[in-house]
């Protein structure tokens, strides 16, 4: 059907971050010693993969800013 259509152009609401966005947001919390579950709840997500692709970008800025 055409509205189950998910070719990666995000055609409808809720697209979530690549495989490699992810990865880069894994790598980044690694570095900066985030865990992953503190991540995932202040974006009330349940796991990296499920971050909006509009959020990418405001994401890596907070970890970018992030001090331990």
């Amino acid at each position: 059907a055409p509205d189950d259509d998910d070719d990666g152009n995000a055609a409808g609401k809720g697209a979530t971050v690549s495989d490699e966005q992810a990865k880069a947001i894994e790598t980044a919390i690694k570095f900066k010693d985030i865990p992953a579950e503190r991540f995932c709840a202040k974006y009330k997500i349940a796991q990296i993969a499920d971050l909006p692709a509009l959020s990418f970008d405001r994401a890596m800025d907070a970890i970018k800013r992030h001090s331990a």
